[in-house]
């Protein structure tokens, strides 16, 4: 990753908002927009912007590096190439490029995937319902609806759509999920993580919009184990230093991990908060202990899942629903 590749240079990346990161170096900082790209060749290169910026990629040609370079960019790549300014301090790898072709997918399909979302929480649900939860036309739902049909995932019925088989919806959609996107930073405490979580929502919530993900969401709705890795996602993110943390490079070494999200869907359209902590979408919240480090996530996941669809039912609904009282 492109982020342990600037850690081993020495260059720290803390999280500013979905489109900004920013990079520290000694007593060096620069906050700068983040743009991500399949691949980086001189074709693909964007102008500058009027504001600092990094391109990321998985590799880039050594041809491409000199142009973005030359427009202006920092570049930061898988493969180990980097060239960025940190105020003072200028940065250079060594070129590492690895010309080889290959297949990268599109750009996430967020409607697709929070129509999905939606209408797991929300089945039975009529179009117009998905569309008001989802925050995308109906005409869209629309077509959402018509490549899950044909894929045998959902139907309707006289009172609106719902999954043909539930079970066979929540894989597909925790198969086809890549992550929520943005900008993720690592930050390391002492404390608890539920009191690590408490802080960072506290110096967070000012900022914008919070929502507690991984371990502590998933302790408060279904207990299982001490929780021992936070995710918390933030419209801006704010440094946590005075709060205890510590940045660090890669996740091995987190407790905490900051993201502020490309992904729409992972916001409930009404608030729903557990012992004043409040709650991302909880198929996310599925999603992240799923793809924790713990050896027994999947069994997390499924008990979360379970305890979802039982006790927690009308809430997860209500919370699903759009200015839902």
């Amino acid at each position: 990753m492109w982020r342990t590749v600037l850690a081993d240079a020495g260059v720290a990346v803390e999280t500013v908002d979905a489109d900004h990161v920013r990079l520290r170096c000694g007593d060096q900082s620069q906050a700068v927009l983040l743009r991500r790209l399949s691949v980086l060749t001189p074709s693909r290169v964007p102008e500058a912007l009027g504001e600092p910026g990094l391109l990321v990629a998985p590799r880039a040609t050594r041809r491409a590096v000199g142009v973005a370079v030359g427009r202006g960019w920092g570049v930061a790549t898988d493969d180990g190439q980097y060239a960025v300014k940190v105020g003072r301090r200028s940065l250079l790898s060594q070129p590492m490029a690895k010309e080889r072709a290959r297949r990268h997918p599109g750009p996430p399909s967020w409607g697709l995937l929070t129509v999905a979302r939606r209408l797991l929480e929300l089945a039975p649900a009529t179009g117009l319902e998905l569309a008001a939860a989802s925050g995308v036309s109906q005409s869209r739902v629309s077509r959402v609806l018509a490549k899950l049909s044909a894929r045998a995932l959902v139907e309707r019925g006289s009172e609106g759509y719902r999954p043909v088989d539930r079970r066979r919806l929540v894989d597909w959609w925790l198969a086809n999920y890549p992550g929520a996107g943005g900008a993720v930073s690592y930050w390391a405490c002492a404390d608890s993580v539920a009191e690590q979580t408490r802080e960072a929502v506290s110096a967070l919530a000012a900022a914008g919009r919070v929502a507690v993900s991984g371990d502590p969401a998933a302790d408060r709705l279904a207990p299982w184990r001490i929780p021992t890795f936070a995710v918390v996602y933030a419209e801006r993110g704010v440094p946590l230093d005075n709060c205890g943390f510590v940045l660090v490079a890669s996740r091995e070494e987190a407790t905490l991990a900051l993201c502020a999200p490309a992904d729409p869907g992972l916001w409930l359209p009404s608030d729903w908060t557990v012992n004043g902590i409040p709650l991302a979408d909880p198929l996310q919240i599925v999603y992240d202990v799923a793809n924790g480090p713990e050896p027994d996530r999947a069994e997390a996941a499924t008990r979360l899942d379970e305890a979802l669809l039982s006790r927690y039912r009308t809430q997860w609904e209500n919370a699903a629903r759009k200015d839902h009282p």
